[in-house]
């Protein structure tokens, strides 16, 4: 705010040597409204009013510059204006200051502030992939003979090549007779004992891929859904006298064909795309001859 010092009026013109302080009608005006008269002095060259407060100031002038008078009321706004309303008080019909929070009234509050939308979550992507299930994992027993035919069935997504993927079996175990010596199967293209007692490749020739043979190493049998093997174990004729017994725990993968070697002794590096384990598992009674199938 900028402040004046009080000057005392100067004469100029043909008018009266000097004003009056304060013009009666004015004050009269100002005293029946109630109103707060500021003291205004005049200078018609220059204007000065003193510092304080806004004040709404009703005056008559008297100018004499032909010696009549003219009344003029002080209604303008600027530097010269010798009458001015009060400030208005902040309400809720005004804006706020700059940079001040707007006020609220009894009972209001502000809104609650509104998280900014989640960005969307990005696609993941799914590996197509051959996959493996067994189907008719049970036991057919008639007399002295047990078959389990499993099926190893396998789904190839389509625009897979069925003939790029392979099966592997793993076998582990034992079959033998109630006298104690173990039957011959034929594993890598020899005849060997029934007995393996850790997990080994399970295949006739040297090829690891199950159902491979001297032609071709992929033979299985195809579907509308991929392609499926079979596998059948037991002894000789599937027969079993009283106290010979067959325990074998398999374990079948699913391989790319192309990662598997072309030969074993009984054991491969290849990583499978899909692994499950099943078994065959037979005993005679030593007495009646009744089979059993105890879990391993």
């Amino acid at each position: 705010m900028r402040q004046f010092a009080r000057k005392p009026v100067s004469n100029r013109g043909s008018g009266p040597a000097s004003l009056p302080r304060r013009d009666e009608a004015a004050g009269r005006a100002a005293g029946m409204s109630g109103r707060q008269v500021a003291p205004v002095e005049h200078d018609f060259g220059r204007m000065s009013v003193f510092a304080g407060p806004p004040v709404t100031v009703e005056t008559t002038l008297k100018r004499g510059n032909s010696g009549g008078s003219s009344e003029v009321r002080g209604d303008e706004t600027g530097d010269e204006t010798v009458g001015h309303s009060e400030p208005r008080t902040r309400g809720s019909s005004q804006r706020p200051a700059w940079g001040e929070r707007p006020s609220l009234g009894t009972g209001q509050s502000l809104p609650p502030a509104v998280a900014p939308p989640a960005a969307p979550a990005a696609p993941t992507s799914t590996e197509v992939v051959p996959s493996l299930s067994f189907s008719n994992d049970s036991y057919v027993d008639s007399g002295k003979t047990s078959h389990k035919v499993i099926h190893f069935d396998v789904t190839v997504p389509i625009p897979l090549d069925d003939h790029k993927i392979a099966l592997v079996n793993n076998i582990q175990g034992h079959g033998k007779f109630a006298g104690g010596s173990f039957w011959k199967v034929k594993m890598y293209g020899s005849l060997v004992d029934a007995n393996f007692p850790s997990m080994q490749v399970d295949s006739v020739d040297a090829d690891p891929v199950y159902w491979s043979d001297a032609t071709s190493r992929w033979n299985y049998n195809l579907t509308d859904t991929g392609f499926f093997a079979t596998d059948d174990p037991g002894p000789p004729a599937y027969n079993f006298d009283p106290g010979d017994e067959t325990k074998f725990k398999f374990k079948t993968g699913l391989y790319w064909l192309a990662d598997l070697p072309l030969t074993t002794s009984g054991s491969i590096s290849a990583t499978p795309i899909e692994e499950k384990t099943w078994e065959y598992s037979v005993v005679a009674d030593p007495t009646t001859g009744a089979l059993t199938h105890p879990a391993i």
